[in-house]
């Protein structure tokens, strides 16, 4: 690779994307991390439509799929009351992917990390 040299510092979520993104595009790059393992750390995230276009331009559809579920519906309501102020049905009807160009993932952060990390080292 040729060109400038990126310092990619962190090696959460968007740090390894980042990666994936400049390897793709031939970009060189280093990547900082301080842990020196993936722990369970974190909750579930969600991926939007934007973030699972992404993933799949970067040919981690499949991977990403596989460790994901995709929610019936999403839900918003008052903190204070619980009353619903909105109701989006997701599913696996294609409603959402229909209206936004692709899915919305719920995924543990963990299993995301060791996707994203599987296919930087060549392994996903």
């Amino acid at each position: 690779m040729s060109g400038p040299s990126i310092a990619v510092v962190g090696g959460g979520i968007g740090g390894l994307v980042l990666a994936l993104a400049l390897r793709d595009r031939g970009i060189s790059f280093a990547l900082y991390e301080q842990a020196d393992e993936l722990r369970e750390i974190g909750a579930a995230v969600a991926l939007s439509g934007n973030a699972t276009r992404e993933l799949r331009r970067l040919g981690l559809g499949h991977q990403v799929e596989a460790v994901s579920v995709v929610p019936s519906a999403l839900v918003i309501r008052r903190w204070d009351t619980g009353q619903i102020i909105a109701d989006y049905p997701i599913g696996r009807d294609g409603v959402y992917e229909a209206r936004f160009g692709a899915p919305l993932y719920g995924v543990h952060r963990v299993a995301l990390l060791k996707t994203l990390a599987d296919r930087l080292a060549g392994e996903g």
